[in-house]
């Protein structure tokens, strides 16, 4: 049967000014009897995790990726995915593992040549001169060079494999049939979502964005999803429907809850210090009788598994809302209107015969095309592209990159086109 707004599951805003004595005791005295046990993982404790724990496995090493891929599986009984979860979850997978790929694997062999072959080339040419007394150690440090070239090959090589197994993980990928055997939940209606967005909207009727870090600094004025208010403004609710699907769970089951999450620096989850906030802990009983148990999945994990779960990403939970997935009409448009060699150059009437000869030639995403644009880099210099369309320009730029390269709409002699003939044919 369905809700009216008075029967909605259980309310952080209904609840945020049942005060008393005995509920504040009775909140805290049960949580602290059972944090050692959650933060260890005792027990037979729910555990909910947040989207950005089961995004993280698509950004850490591969080592240990293997460890939390056999977490998953042990605890598979006891986890539990929330709908929201699932939605942002899916939203942002294949984003983040093509990130990885141009933010971490890439950046490997640019490494390895600024910090090693151009080092090396840097010293022989500024020592030339002096090197000629020391044939010995010239000679050494051409072999050098030359292992660092073989090296460097191969590394490229490997990257090139990796950008493949990329594509395979999106595809065939463990991790989803280990989390499809996991307790997936769908626990809150339409009216439940509706009031619960409401409510939001009411604990931030008289806030700024401007003035949310102040705001979430002030004892008991924190709640979960306020930091999204700052960066998120159409759409904020995610953390806050989480929570309310958790508690939801925990009056229904009438169990205390474990929620692992890595989103632990704004300040909403928990203090900035990464103390608990004790209204949270007072609230969440006044709705259940049970305590929820929030806590760094970071800390938790390296305990627990003995390995480090940094991303290697840099800032990635900034980074989800601007990853753009796939290569369409839209996205396309938006990256050659914003990138610094397309931006200005006229446009094509539609992008979308464009779009396809891209995926024709295996560019399905738009960190293909930037990854191909780094690649290219500076060989970019030795071609006159200022009276070049946006079109000609890309794929001037992607026949550099991949010799093969084939377009769409030439006849059958230009499908395959030598490069130093580019310009004059487009």
């Amino acid at each position: 049967m369905s809700k009216n707004i008075q029967e909605v599951k259980g309310k952080y805003l209904q609840k945020i000014s049942f005060k008393s004595l005995k509920l504040y005791r009775d909140s805290i005295s049960a949580y602290n009897i059972g944090l050692h046990d959650a933060i260890n993982l005792n027990n037979k404790t729910p555990i909910f995790l947040d989207t950005n724990v089961l995004l993280r496995i698509y950004s850490i090493s591969f080592a240990a990726r293997e460890k939390l891929i056999k977490f998953f599986k042990d605890f598979k009984a006891r986890i539990y995915i929330t709908d929201q979860v699932q939605r942002e979850f899916i939203k942002n997978r294949e984003g983040v593992i093509n990130t990885f790929f141009v933010k971490v694997t890439e950046k490997i062999p640019q490494a390895f040549q600024q910090d090693i072959l151009n080092r090396i080339e840097g010293f022989l040419t500024e020592n030339k001169i002096v090197l000629k007394d020391y044939g010995t150690v010239e000679t050494g440090l051409q072999n050098i060079k030359m292992e660092c070239n073989r090296l460097f090959d191969l590394l490229n090589t490997e990257v090139e494999e990796k950008k493949e197994d990329s594509r395979n993980i999106i595809l065939k990928d463990e991790i989803l049939n280990i989390l499809s055997e996991t307790n997936i939940i769908s626990n809150l209606t339409e009216i439940d979502l509706k009031q619960i967005k409401n409510d939001y909207d009411v604990l931030t009727l008289n806030i700024s964005k401007e003035e949310v870090t102040k705001e979430l600094g002030k004892t008991g004025k924190a709640f979960p999803g306020l930091g999204d208010f700052k960066n998120k403004l159409d759409d904020p609710y995610g953390d806050f429907i989480i929570f309310h699907e958790i508690i939801s769970f925990m009056e229904e089951n009438q169990t205390d809850a474990i929620f692992l999450t890595y989103d632990t620096s704004k300040g909403d989850w928990m203090q900035f210090n990464k103390s608990p906030h004790l209204h949270y802990i007072e609230n969440v009983f006044a709705n259940t009788g049970k305590s929820l148990f929030i806590l760094d999945a970071e800390r938790v994990f390296e305990d627990l598994l003995d390995m480090s779960f940094k991303s290697l990403i840099p800032n990635q939970e900034e980074l989800l809302a601007e990853v753009l997935p796939y290569i369409n009409g839209e996205t396309l448009k938006n990256f050659l209107n914003t990138h610094p060699l397309t931006a200005g150059k006229s446009t094509p009437s539609n992008y979308l015969p464009l779009v396809d000869e891209l995926n024709l030639n295996n560019y399905f995403y738009i960190a293909d095309l930037e990854s191909a644009i780094h690649k290219v880099g500076k060989n970019i210099d030795n071609y006159s592209i200022d009276n070049l369309g946006q079109v000609a320009t890309l794929r001037l730029i992607l026949t550099i990159h991949n010799r093969n390269y084939i377009m769409i709409g030439k006849d059958e002699e230009h499908k395959h086109i030598n490069i130093d003939a580019f310009i004059k044919l487009t």
